[in-house]
This record gives C-alpha cells, sequence and structure tokens, in this order.
C-alpha cells in the first residue's frame, strides 16, 4: 500500500540490514518497546517472528519505505476480536518528515478495509507529545492516562491511550 511519499510493505529478509541499523539507535528504544542495547542478530529475529505471526495473523508489521529507503516500521498487533494495537517508530534520520502520520494513516486503512478490523488501540508516553500528534492527526482519540505498565520505562513515565473506530460505510 502507498500513500503520498511512503509506502508500506511487509518485513522480508532483506529490510534486516536498515531494520538492524535504525533499531540500534538508544533514541529509539527510549520511547519505544526495543530492548536497548539492541541485540546483534534483532531484525533478523524480528523480521522472522512477524512473518509467522502474520501467517497466524495474530500480527501485521510493515516496514515503512520512503523512496525505496527503510525508514521505520509500523503495524498490527494482537490482532483478536475485531480489535488490535496499531505502534510504530521511525529511525531516527527520517524524524520530522510526517513518515509515522502517512504510515501509520496506511496501517489504519490496512486494519480497517482489508482485515476488516472495527477498533484500533494505541499508547504513547506522555512525555513523548509527538507521537500522540501522529495519532491525532490519523484521527486517533485520547482515551485517558494510565501508570506505565512496561519494564522498559520508568516507573515514573505514564501512557496516554488512544482509540480509533472504523468509520462508519458511505
Amino acid at each position: 500500500m502507498s500513500g503520498r511519499r511512503v509506502r508500506i510493505a511487509p518485513f522480508a529478509p532483506e529490510h534486516a540490514p536498515a531494520l538492524q541499523r535504525l533499531a540500534a539507535d538508544p533514541r529509539i528504544a527510549a520511547t519505544t518497546r526495543l530492548p536497548d542495547p539492541y541485540p546483534p542478530d534483532g531484525a533478523a529475529r524480528f523480521i522472522a517472528e512477524a512473518t509467522a505471526a502474520r501467517a497466524e495473523g495474530t500480527a501485521h508489521a510493515f516496514a515503512v519505505l520512503a523512496e525505496g529507503t527503510l525508514v521505520g516500521s509500523c503495524g498490527l498487533k494482537e490482532v483478536q476480536g475485531g480489535e488490535a494495537e496499531l505502534g510504530y517508530w521511525i529511525g531516527v534520520p527520517y524524524w520530522g518528515r510526517g513518515y509515522a502520520t502517512e504510515a501509520a494513516r496506511l496501517v489504519a486503512l490496512f486494519a480497517f478495509e482489508t482485515l476488516g478490523l472495527r477498533r484500533l488501540h494505541a499508547h504513547t508516553l506522555v512525555r513523548n507529545p509527538s507521537s500522540g500528534r501522529v495519532l491525532e492527526k490519523v484521527g486517533f482519540r485520547a482515551v485517558g492516562e494510565a501508570a506505565n505498565p512496561f519494564a522498559e520505562w520508568s516507573p515514573e513515565d505514564r501512557i496516554r491511550r488512544y482509540v480509533l473506530e472504523r468509520p462508519a460505510s458511505r
């Protein structure tokens, strides 16, 4: 699927070197659930797991490509009961170009039009307002804040939860 400047494609082994380089930046781990340090085989392992999850229908991870260059990752996990969680990250050299918004919009379209899901969930760290703006531009609405349940971040961190419902048919 493609948008104006971005296209999404299922992850494939050829994406591993670029994914490994981008995911290894500790600034990515600071606001995502990626491990820091990122393991040397992290990208290859992630792609293998993503391929298996896609085959099972439980998750759909996409390479975010801008002009043929891998710039990040966007996808759905915990696909079940007509719902899924949307997540994304863009590599540091590509921040501030709108790629996350375009990719999230494409993945939401895939969720609703291809998978027939009725609702998407997402969460961001409150201290990462840029990520919240991405979701809001796609149409997500904030539905509350909660204590951080994830070991990757500080216990003092708070998360903001978002929801996007499938648009009514026209």
